[in-house]
């Protein structure tokens, strides 16, 4: 029985994974029915081990029939590793030292190998006697796995001294440039780290106390190993230094450093690691220190940057390595030129005090740049020159691309000085009472300046990727606003105006541009923008539907041409008007007819005409040329009247057209100022029957004016919505989390609302004071700083 199972064990350890199925069942079973049967031979050549065994836990020994047969195979178990580990050292004996670790790793890998293979195999084993015996506290009977372990260990210790000399010798080639199988001497070395095992094996042949884990490793790497260094780099950087250059001795020290700390940080033990680049930098630096520090002057003036690179790196390794170069180049550094901030940032990176300082000059320098290029348009064109939007909107990105320029180039497109750009933007582009501007007035320049591209009434620039490049450059500027929501008010007013004039140069422009607004500051953003779109596309669609029905319905009829925007009201920043107006008798059928039309088609809406926002188009039959005049409906009624009469006075017009007197003043200015009407008198108006233009479409259509200045109403109808915004995500945090303290909530409602607006700690603090009042939240009892959500 035994010789089948050693024959199965052999084959395993020789090959692991190289057992036939057949024969690996077959070995399983006969293991098996060993453990389990009392009625076994056991060989009187281990009796007395097997007795030893038991004794050592004889009270479960004599309730298991089976414990001498396992104890029987156990030890025939342990009898084959010590064999062929043996055999392994005869075989080891015979390597020569060139291929004495590749060797050793392979056997040894094989062995732990075929080891796990044999543990699964005999798992019998361990289940009815090798766990028992550990369960009642024996210390002689271990795993199958710890008993190969053992074996290995001795195996190790046999060879100790040709493994250790190999290791040596591996590390001493790569210092002098050989290369080597750098994975085969970090297993070596990580089974020395592994070798000292437990007092209980008794293999150790120096008597030493086992309180040092590390005893084998410290005695045969770690020592030998620092001791080769120092004498290594002693020798050769004395001798590196007489036959080359300075600059050359500073390449090469740099990369032997570099070298053995790699080495040590992926292969020796953290103790050795510290100690052995210890060891190189003392020898290689320190040691040279003033040599080093001597060669920076030439080396910086001459601009030998692959030298002074590598110089820094040695520096600062050292304590108050880099003081000396620190403080000459004080001296030297220009920041106006990016080569000198450059070569500085290339010695800084080296000094982490003296890089913050330099991120911090630079944020500073980014920020003074922003607000100079805003007071350089003031001085030179005054007022006019901010209130343009591309000349102001073009100078901060100037601004932004040249410090862009300046990490790129200067500072290695260092993430951290990218950081300061970013945070150095923000400031500038939002801190505007460094210009005396409104707080508002970057928002409204960039929409302004969107709107210059996107209304073709604006528009000068006809190349397509111009245009383009110049939006994705406003898209830019707009990350950094604070306002988002004060940008989003005034963008929604522009995109209202081109949409409803058809003003825009082009949808596909005009999605693209709320795509990204949309990309940073999510879908709620552009919400209302993408709706408006969507609306005028079904207003399109309903006009042609009206028109087929028109032609259908009244085949001939010679009404005017008719068109319609029916928008949302909820969705469109549009002024509803006050006054009253009679729909001239020539145009009234057509306005009831679309109204009967889309009551069938939407019961229960209702229509609002915003004749303050409607365009027409007249031709004049009374002159030797024909004119086309684009005009509001107001002005339509008031030049309607004209075809009756040759002058009518202020009254007669109101009367007529149902308007307020201060609208029809605004109504009649722009008919007066371009000679189509003509005032006689205080209140009569007469039909210019002489009207000469040299143009033949004349737009009237002109903006009432507003009894207020449109960016102050922006800004007081976006600070009323924000306490509503604040007090909306005080309600949904408090209702998810039911209980939050004071400096979590506030905290929390910043961090929600921060993408479209900063909001101020007071109005944060008076909303919770307002809910508080209408008890939506209360304080938690017997907790000031807390509050609860009521439910």
């Amino acid at each position: 029985m035994w010789d089948f199972i050693e024959e199965g064990l052999r084959v395993i350890l020789r090959k692991p994974g190289s057992i036939q199925y057949a024969q690996y069942m077959g070995l399983s079973t006969v293991i098996y029915n060993h453990c389990t049967s009392s009625r076994l031979y056991i060989s009187s050549a281990s009796n007395c081990r097997i007795d030893d065994l038991l004794n050592d836990s004889s009270d479960h020994a004599r309730r298991c029939s089976t414990a001498g047969a396992s104890a029987d195979l156990y030890l025939r178990i342990s009898d084959f590793f010590a064999e062929y580990a043996n055999t392994m050292s005869v075989t080891f004996d015979s390597v020569g030292s060139d291929g004495c670790l590749q060797s050793f790793v392979e056997v040894s890998e094989t062995f732990t190998t075929g080891a796990k293979e044999i543990s699964r195999i005999s798992n019998p084993l361990h289940r009815y006697f090798i766990q028992p015996m550990v369960d009642e506290g024996s210390k002689r009977v271990v795993p199958i796995t710890t008993m190969a372990t053992t074996h290995l260990r001795k195996f190790l210790y046999n060879h100790i001294h040709n493994l250790a000399d190999g290791v040596l010798k591996a590390i001493n080639l790569q210092r002098m440039g050989s290369d080597i199988n750098i994975e085969t001497v970090t297993k070596v070395i990580k089974l020395f780290i592994a070798a000292h095992g437990p007092a209980s094996e008794g293999w150790f042949p120096l008597g030493q106390a086992w309180s040092d884990p590390l005893f084998i490793y410290r005695k045969y790497l770690h020592s030998p190993i620092i001791t080769a260094a120092q004498e290594f780099f002693e020798a050769t950087s004395e001798k590196f230094l007489c036959e080359n250059s300075v600059p050359a001795y500073i390449q090469w020290a740099e990369k032997m450093v570099k070298q053995e700390a790699s080495f040590a940080e992926s292969s020796l033990h953290p103790t050795t690691r510290d100690v052995l680049i210890g060891t190189c930098e003392g020898i290689l630096i320190i040691k040279r220190l003033n040599v080093l520090r001597m060669e920076f002057r030439p080396l910086f003036e001459s601009e030998q940057d692959d030298y002074l690179r590598p110089l820094y790196a040695l520096l600062s390794r050292v304590p108050n390595g880099m003081d000396f170069l620190r403080d000459t180049f004080r001296n030297l550094v220009d920041f106006d030129d990016i080569r000198d901030m450059q070569r500085r940032y290339l010695m800084m990176i080296h000094i982490p005090p003296e890089l913050e300082t330099l991120r911090n000059v630079f944020q500073t320098h980014v920020e003074e740049e922003g607000y100079s290029a805003v007071a350089e348009l003031l001085n030179e064109g005054g007022a006019d020159v901010v209130n343009s939007p591309r000349i102001y909107v073009d100078k901060l990105l100037e601004v932004r691309q040249k410090s862009l320029d300046i990490v790129r180039n200067a500072f290695n497109s260092d993430a951290s000085f990218f950081a300061a750009l970013e945070k150095a933007c923000c400031i500038f582009i939002n801190n505007t009472d460094a210009t005396g501007t409104p707080r508002s007035k970057s928002a409204e320049m960039l929409v302004r300046h969107l709107d210059s591209f996107l209304n073709r009434r604006n528009n000068q620039q006809t190349d397509d990727k111009e245009i383009g490049a110049a939006l994705n450059r406003s898209i830019v500027l707009f990350k950094y606003l604070d306002d988002k929501d004060i940008f989003q008010t005034f963008y929604t007013i522009k995109l209202a105006k081109r949409l409803i004039f058809n003003a825009s140069i082009s949808e596909d422009y005009e999605v693209n541009v709320i795509s990204k607004l949309q990309e940073i500051c999510g879908a709620e953003y552009t919400n209302r923008m993408l709706r408006m779109m969507t609306e005028i596309n079904l207003s399109n669609d309903l006009t042609n539907q009206f028109k087929d029905h028109m032609d259908r319905s009244f085949p001939g009829d010679g009404g005017p041409k008719f068109g319609v925007l029916v928008l949302g009201t909820n969705f469109w920043p549009l002024d509803t008007p006050t006054g009253g107006f009679n729909i001239p008798t020539v145009m009234l059928p057509t306005f009831e007819r679309f109204t009967r039309f889309f009551q069938v088609k939407h019961s229960g809406r209702k229509l609002t005409w915003l004749w303050n926002y409607s365009s027409n188009e007249l031709r004049t039959t009374f002159l030797d040329r024909e004119y086309i005049l684009t005009t509001s409906s107001y002005q339509t009624a008031v030049l309607l009247l004209f075809n009756d009469n040759d002058a009518l006075s202020l009254e007669e017009i109101h009367t007529a057209t149902g308007t307020d007197n201060e609208l029809l003043t605004q109504v009649l200015g722009p008919l007066e100022r371009s000679k189509i009407l003509l005032q006689d008198g205080a209140d009569i108006f007469k039909l210019n029957k002489n009207f000469r233009s040299k143009k033949i479409r004349i737009n009237l259509n002109q903006p009432f004016k507003k009894s207020a200045p449109e960016s102050e109403k922006v800004v007081q109808e976006v600070e009323k919505d924000r306490k509503y915004v604040i007090q909306a995500n005080i309600v949904r945090l408090m209702k998810s989390n039911k209980t939050m303290t004071n400096q979590g909530l506030i905290h929390e409602v910043t961090s929600q609302v921060a993408r479209w607006f900063t909001p101020k700690v007071p109005d944060i603090k008076r909303a919770i004071d307002l809910l508080l009042e209408k008890e939506y939240i209360k304080r938690t009892e017997d907790k000031k700083d807390s509050f609860d959500y009521i439910a």
